[in-house]
């Protein structure tokens, strides 16, 4: 390792940015700290067994942080570089390009966070075939590894709940834009929660807005401006559009959750200004992505072929939006004590 001095010198930072790195990277394990000797570089950081890139869309949400963290904490520990890869479009048909860009970094594995294109993914297949694909919370027909939160057992969590609190007529927002995949198995769990009740299916209306939550105002606030109010519980694809929901709802005087109660998908941290704390399903992303990686990196050093079908699961976390008795206020992607957690 340099010294504390080089590195100020060729960082051009300060001597207190240095001292505080240094201690954080102690504290991860990545340096060791012997008595009389110089810092070290654990020996799993010595090792670089290739690089993983992820790829994210350009959107600031915790939720794709989380991924990021998840990653890199179980990679660096087995040997691995992340490298991570902002894009505006997913995966396109030219993304393949991009990938090859960076075989200088010994390229193992591409991660997707978000799933667009199906056939770039297999063109890329074909095009770099000692480079594994992971799917992260999607899946498609194809040689590609998945790690995948269990959406239709959080569709099922939310379509129980909402029943529990009597609702009898649904509106389940899905998305033109989010993957097929998630939209449909989350929709598909809340039908079967819906048919094991006996109840019937005719009374789930499916509608499709964008990811955005104005986007989300905007549609529910025509629809209800158009045939009223037709329904008395809401489950959107995300949490973003169920706050959207929320907006719509209160700007027309329409009670949460005494006259209608709303749930999403997520537990998102950017919601800290949602009008009522929001009922959602957490994914426990960290989780996922850290086990996602543990299972690639295990995957591709196997002497056989084989790929990596990983299913996690869910909770739901009750709030204010669906229930009453759920606590007042939350905290984001940290289950507050009062709040009911279903598994």
């Amino acid at each position: 390792m340099p010294s504390n001095r080089e590195l100020m010198r060729s960082l051009e930072v300060s001597q207190t940015t240095v001292t505080t790195a240094m201690r954080e990277l102690v504290a991860r394990g990545i340096l060791i700290r012997r008595h009389g000797r110089p810092l070290e570089v654990a020996p799993t950081h010595q090792q670089d067994r290739g690089t993983v890139a992820v790829v994210i869309p350009a959107t600031p949400l915790r939720y794709y942080f989380d991924i990021i963290d998840g990653l890199e904490g179980q990679l660096s520990d087995m040997g691995y570089q992340l490298s991570v890869v902002y894009q505006r479009q997913f995966f396109s048909a030219d993304s393949w390009q991009l990938f090859e860009r960076l075989g200088h970094l010994n390229l193992r594995a591409v991660v997707l966070t978000v799933l667009e294109d199906v056939a770039a993914i297999l063109d890329f297949r074909q095009r770099c075939p000692g480079v594994a694909v992971m799917l992260m919370d999607s899946a498609i027909d194809g040689p590609v590894h998945e790690a995948i939160s269990d959406n239709a057992e959080g569709g099922r969590l939310v379509g129980r709940h909402l029943m529990e609190q009597g609702c009898r007529r649904l509106l389940y927002i899905g998305s033109w834009e989010g993957p097929a995949y998630t939209c449909e198995e989350r929709l598909r769990g809340l039908r079967a929660a819906w048919r094991d009740a006996n109840r019937n299916p005719d009374d789930i209306r499916v509608i499709q807005s964008s990811n955005t939550r104005e986007r989300a105002r905007l549609m529910i606030g025509e629809r209800l401006d158009k045939d009223g109010l037709d329904f008395d519980g809401v489950f959107a694809y995300m949490d973003l559009a169920a706050a959207g929901a929320c907006d719509a709802l209160l700007d027309r005087g329409i009670r949460i959750p005494e006259q209608v109660k709303v749930a999403g998908f997520s537990n998102l941290a950017e919601l800290h200004d949602c009008p009522v704390p929001l009922t959602s399903v957490e994914q426990h992303v960290r989780e996922l992505a850290s086990h996602g990686a543990r299972e690639l990196v295990l995957a591709m050093e196997s002497p056989e072929p084989r790929l990596v079908r990983l299913l996690r699961p869910v909770t739901l976390v009750a709030r204010r939006s669906t229930t009453m008795n759920a606590a007042a206020t939350h905290t984001p992607f940290d289950v507050p004590e009062t709040a009911a957690v279903l598994t």
